[in-house]
């Protein structure tokens, strides 16, 4: 039989500040189960870790990735709408690498895909959970809402998240 070993090597992840001239899009989504009741949300921190503004929204029951997809989505079109040009697209999930004409939701990859064309500076990149904190609330909140939910202010829930963020509170991941 063999035997796969992880290396359990500690280390800190906390939500990295972008580069000076560019706001950051973070992306979640929520699900109770991969075809339950879902939600989506986001939020846009600037080079100060200052909000821009946060969304949340439902997605009904579907695929996790579906509601990830519509959290890009629903992100892209607020930045766009703000006349953001220089945006760092962040998530935990592998879907924030690339996605595929190929996929299911061929409509909704296809809508994403026609941001890349627009003229903007766009980085997609992948961060870990530990990293997504303040998007990950608001897609569990996306997930009882009737709606998307536009907040220009950080909603008093989440101060602490975002004055986290701000100082760099660091959380340990074993893998």
């Amino acid at each position: 039989m063999v035997q796969k070993v992880f290396s359990q090597q500690p280390r800190d992840v906390r939500w990295l500040y972008p580069t000076v001239g560019y706001v950051k899009l973070n992306t979640n989504e929520s699900s109770a189960g991969n075809q339950g009741i879902s939600g989506f949300g986001g939020v846009i921190q600037d080079s100060n870790a200052c909000w821009v503004v946060g969304y949340a929204g439902p997605c009904a029951m579907t695929m996790n990735t579906i509601a990830e997809l519509k959290a890009f989505y629903h992100g892209l079109e607020i930045a766009c709408s703000r006349g953001i040009i220089n945006l760092i697209c962040e998530s935990d999930s592998m879907i924030s690498t690339g996605v595929s004409f190929t996929h299911p939701s061929a409509a909704l990859v296809a809508k994403i895909q026609a941001f890349k064309v627009k003229d903007w500076k766009l980085i997609f990149q992948h961060t870990l959970r530990e990293g997504n904190f303040v998007a990950d609330n608001l897609a569990k909140k996306g997930a009882h809402l009737d709606q998307l939910s536009i907040m220009n202010v950080c909603p008093n829930a989440l101060h602490n998240l975002c004055f986290a963020d701000a100082i760099g509170v660091s959380t340990v991941r074993l893998h």
